[in-house]
């Protein structure tokens, strides 16, 4: 898989931000030529969705009620792809390899835009 975004700013963004000290797989995606570029733009949002009986499967529902003060350490493998904002918009980037997905629309069409 080719690597299109940076980690540059991982380490400030994980002291920074305890969220992502829980959730590690929600650091934001910044393109791996964000440092050269004059103009920039950078969209932020918490839209990552995990079906809530996947959620029940953990610790008695720990997570389904209180989100924020728990961690995705104790999630089974595959549960944090749902919330792996590179891994998901990496997906986006690459539909003809990938698979295009209806769930991934929103991402399509803010690419569209962007490049127009």
């Amino acid at each position: 898989m080719k690597i299109s975004h940076t980690i540059l700013f991982d380490e400030k963004l994980i002291s920074e931000i305890p969220h992502l000290k829980n959730y590690p797989q929600m650091k934001p995606y910044v393109g791996s030529k964000w440092t050269n570029q004059n103009r920039k733009v950078l969209l932020l949002g918490e839209s990552h969705y995990i079906p809530g009986n996947e959620l029940r499967d953990l610790e008695n529902e720990t997570h389904l009620t209180n989100w924020y003060q728990n961690t995705s350490d104790n999630f089974y493998e595959g549960l944090a792809d749902y919330i792996n904002t590179r891994g998901v918009i990496h997906k986006a980037d690459n539909p003809n390899e990938e698979g295009y997905s209806k769930a991934l629309m929103i991402f399509y069409n803010l690419k569209k835009k962007i490049q127009k």
